[in-house]
């Protein structure tokens, strides 16, 4: 046998050489308390460096580099990145809806004061005189927002009409021919009607999206108007 052989050794070399694990020695029951319990399996076991029998199922401390602050903040920008994407998916969506919208409201427009400008003669509201135009809450002028004041028709003959002659007696050689446009808006209450401007209008009805509804734009429906003027042909063709 070999003298230098592990099994050959003592043991008490053997455990201080660490080739050896010296066993558990089993709990004794003893009437001696430490920190108010009685010594057991469980307190020997803990000064043994081993884990207590029995608790396998008992909860172990957190993993290092777990971190739920970071997992709520990442589960708060994913929400927020689909609220931003309904919304530009809804938005565009709604765009289009009125631009079609407003498409088929032009050609209904169009298609009505194209129907007047071939009558025998021509049928149509009369355009307001307006005076000044002052800008809406936009801050642009020319817009649906715009506040306008009417003007007098009678200033407009005697500032604009009567200018087109350079003498007052001028006007008896122009209301002499057959067909002079000047004579007939000279002196007419509705100089206006003399142009022959006729107006067509249409309008069309948009129901907003739920989301568009929620997040831009609180209301259930846009109507969009369209207003077109053309000039009465019949007299030409």
């Amino acid at each position: 046998m070999d003298p230098e052989s592990p099994n050959n050794q003592p043991r008490d070399s053997l455990l201080s050489a660490g080739l050896v694990s010296a066993p558990l020695t089993p709990a004794k029951e003893s009437s001696e308390f430490r920190g108010g319990s009685p010594l057991g399996a469980s307190n020997i076991q803990r000064r043994e460096g081993c884990a207590p029998a029995g608790l396998a199922g008992a909860p172990s401390a957190p993993a290092k580099g777990a971190h739920p602050s970071r997992s709520a903040q990442a589960m708060i920008e994913v929400m927020v990145g689909l609220v931003a994407l309904i919304v530009l998916i809804a938005g565009l969506l709604q765009v289009a809806s009125l631009t079609r919208a407003r498409t088929d409201a032009m050609v209904a427009a169009r298609d009505e004061a194209g129907g007047l400008a071939m009558l025998d003669a021509p049928i149509s509201e009369l355009p307001d005189y307006i005076y000044q135009i002052d800008a809406g809450p936009d801050g642009r002028t020319y817009s649906y927002d715009d506040e306008t004041s009417t003007a007098n028709p009678a200033a407009f003959d005697a500032v604009i009409v009567d200018q087109a002659v350079s003498e007052a007696d001028e006007w008896e050689v122009l209301e002499a021919l057959p067909t002079s446009p000047f004579a007939d808006l000279h002196g007419s209450l509705a100089p206006a009607g003399a142009f022959g401007l006729l107006k067509g209008d249409a309008s069309e009805t948009v129901t907003l999206l739920p989301a568009v509804r929620s997040l831009l734009y609180r209301a259930d429906e846009i109507d969009v108007e369209c207003d077109v003027w053309m000039t009465w042909t019949r007299g030409i063709y």
